[in-house]
């Protein structure tokens, strides 16, 4: 069953996704360093990479209904370094089109500037509340070195949120989901 909106309802899922996003910064935040150990076997970087950065993502998984299902379009999210202070330092979000190699998911700095995209390796549900936990391979980078300019591979972790809704709607109306993730980005060992 759609509902229309209302003007009020605009605001309440507004504050709704302000709320999610804020509960789902403070959870995640205080995972400073996320243990190698708790990855799952089925998201692992292969041999000859190591950790590089780790950020957090905060954002919103985006849907569109097909009258049957809800189709995954798209995310964006800002990215935040894993600090008290929690200093946002970048972007995520997807090309228009995939890149010549399949990557369409991509992820960049601000200063200095990086960027890296990236295809998808492998997935696993952790929590069925939640999107899955993921191993992206990288297909092309630019930029800084020190920020995402040689990163190899990169994981999405401890994710919270961003499933499309239960209940269906008609075809071509949109949803955004909020989510919250750590981004681990790796690098080849020298």
């Amino acid at each position: 069953m759609e509902v229309p909106l209302r003007s009020g309802t605009l605001l309440i899922v507004v504050l709704f996704t302000l709320t999610a996003f804020a509960s789902a910064g403070r959870e995640l935040i205080h995972h400073k360093s996320p243990h190698l150990s708790s990855i799952p076997k089925q998201i692992k970087v292969p041999s000859g990479n190591k950790r590089h950065i780790a950020l957090l993502g905060v954002g919103l998984q985006n849907y569109v209904s097909n009258g049957s299902t809800w189709v995954f379009q798209n995310a964006t999210a800002d990215l935040y370094t894993l600090s008290k202070e929690k200093k946002l330092v970048g972007k995520h979000f997807f090309l228009p089109k995939p890149d010549i190699y399949g990557g369409q998911p991509s992820w960049s700095t601000f200063h200095p500037k990086s960027l890296v995209t990236a295809k998808t390796l492998e997935s696993v549900t952790i929590d069925p509340n939640s999107i899955t936990w993921t191993l992206f391979q990288a297909t092309t980078e630019h930029g800084s070195k020190k920020e995402l300019g040689a990163v190899t591979y990169l994981q999405r972790i401890k994710t919270k949120g961003g499933l499309a809704p239960a209940a269906l709607s008609r075809s071509g109306v949109s949803v955004a989901v909020p989510y919250s993730t750590i981004y681990i980005y790796y690098v080849k060992k020298h």
